[in-house]
């Protein structure tokens, strides 16, 4: 479940995960030694160095490279314009919509989930590191229109616009999708109280993957259902959406609300859809 095809607790801090505090600052420096960053003039021809970075990204280390140049909190309301090493390339635009695409693609691998994924708490990743994620998911957004998608719509909801904007239909349509095949199928006949033998079986394993070792009762079982779903989504990765919170805050004013956040989210899905078909079309 780990691989990619393509009650609220506060967590600790990553040091209390076997990490030193001390560590982070090392961690850093070592990142930012992945990437080139430089300034250059603006493209207004105003001169200022400060109006516009440029960034060489390694396209083997494009998780490393890229968070070092977000670890600067300033980049987010600069022009950043982006190339790969060694890679000649014309059109500046197309070339950081790839970066982001590229980064998001291998970050998704160490999310956890199936059809939506949850990113875990991990022990090279201190407050900077996942604010550095936050700031690349908004800068993405509103300078190129790029979005991973497959991020959960509840745990981006939550970043957005905080853990209590997520209603249980969110919620719910979330840890489904987050689910496998097999548990998916279990926790909808289970809601519908049309389980099977081996339905019970397979829902057992997932109450006791998400650390309960028995079923609930049928008539709790909903309840149960939910609990371990806001476990699942919000609250395990509840630090990381609380470091999201600050860069997110930037994208309010234009996902002012859930109906908004949804609407992009399905907007996005509709447009990849349209891409891989396309393609399709293209290779027939």
């Amino acid at each position: 479940m780990n691989g990619v095809p393509m009650q609220d607790l506060l967590l600790p801090l990553s040091s209390d995960f076997g990490l030193p505090s001390d560590m982070c600052p090392y961690m850093r420096i070592q990142c930012k030694q992945h990437s080139q960053l430089s300034p250059s003039t603006s493209a207004d021809g105003s001169g200022n160095p400060e109006s516009t970075r440029r960034a060489s990204i390694h396209r083997t280390k494009v998780v490393e490279d890229l968070l070092a140049v977000f670890m600067d909190s300033s980049i987010i309301h600069l022009t950043l314009k982006m190339d790969f090493v060694n890679e000649n390339a014309i059109d500046d635009n197309g070339v950081s919509r790839e970066v982001y695409t590229a980064f998001w693609e291998q970050f998704l691998e160490t999310c956890e989930g199936e059809a939506e994924r949850v990113p875990r708490l991990r022990p090279d990743f201190c407050e900077a590191e996942w604010q550095a994620v936050g700031r690349i998911w908004v800068k993405g957004l509103l300078d190129h229109g790029v979005m991973p998608v497959r991020l959960s719509k509840a745990f981006i909801l939550a970043c957005i616009h905080g853990v209590d904007s997520v209603d249980v239909d969110i919620l719910m349509t979330s840890f489904l999708n987050y689910l496998s095949p097999v548990e998916r199928s279990a926790v909808e006949k289970a809601l519908q109280g049309t389980m099977e033998e081996s339905d019970e079986e397979d829902l057992l394993d997932l109450f006791t993957r998400m650390g309960s070792h028995f079923l609930p009762a049928k008539n709790n079982m909903e309840p149960a259902i939910e609990t371990m779903a806001h476990k699942a989504i919000l609250q395990e990765p509840k630090y990381i959406v609380d470091c999201f919170l600050t860069p997110m805050s930037l994208v309010q004013l234009k996902l002012p609300d859930k109906d908004s956040v949804l609407s992009l989210y399905e907007k996005k899905k509709a447009t990849g859809r349209r891409v891989s078909q396309l393609f399709e079309t293209t290779n027939v």
